[in-house]
């Protein structure tokens, strides 16, 4: 893989259950990874109508170097916006990773 190809920065995060005053939990998010490099693809688009409202949703694809511990629950962070990764194809290649994720929707933003 060549490194002038990973032109955006982006963070990890992933998921914490807090407990709040009431006793009840939220999600809140904690940081994983910062400074990680990786090559978005969009890959399609769509406008779903939800809740009387057009939902706007984008599917990328991240190619990046391997991540440790990287999971489905956590999320990426790249321009302050948050991606919810769908899919990670780690099986490929042992200098790279694929991820699918999508960009309109968040695990508990």
């Amino acid at each position: 893989m060549r490194a002038g190809r990973l032109d955006q920065s982006f963070s990890v995060e992933r998921p914490v259950k807090t407990r709040t005053d009431s006793g009840g939990t939220v999600v809140t998010w904690e940081l994983f990874i910062d400074g990680a490099w990786g090559q978005f693809t969009g890959l399609n688009g769509d406008e779903p109508f939800q809740a009387d409202a057009f939902h706007k949703e984008a599917i990328y694809e991240v190619l990046t170097r391997p991540i440790s511990g990287i999971t489905t629950e956590m999320r990426l962070v790249a321009n302050g916006r948050h991606f919810d990764i769908l899919f990670i194809d780690d099986m490929t290649s042992r200098a790279q990773i694929k991820m699918r994720v999508r960009d309109g929707k968040s695990k508990g933003s």
